[in-house]
């Protein structure tokens, strides 16, 4: 396991930090994780919300449901319907690839 036990220091106006506070926070990282990321090139994007979440696991288990009952036709059409979903609703960006939660 990695120890960051490196201090690297900046100054900013309250107004700043609140402001990079706020940014970290919709991405649910810690200040420093998202500093961290800001400074080595990748942009965090917003950490997606509950609902959205839950939506991807309804439609994951309905997904699920068709292909049990063997109607792969739905259940093909599902899947591709849940990517661009996912794709147009919350790209989340790992050094330039995008992660989504059908495929996992």
């Amino acid at each position: 396991m990695r120890t960051r036990n490196t201090h690297i220091n900046i100054r900013t106006t309250p107004q700043e930090k609140a402001q990079y506070q706020r940014y970290a926070q919709k991405c649910g990282l810690p200040l420093s994780e998202y500093l961290r990321k800001l400074a080595s090139g990748y942009e965090p994007q917003s950490a997606p919300t509950k609902e959205y979440v839950e939506l991807i696991y309804l439609l994951r288990n309905i997904y699920s449901d068709f292909q049990e009952s063997g109607d792969y036709g739905y259940a093909k059409l599902l899947a591709d319907v849940l990517l661009e979903f996912q794709a147009t609703l919350n790209p989340v960006k790992n050094n330039g690839n995008n992660k989504n939660m059908a495929g996992a």
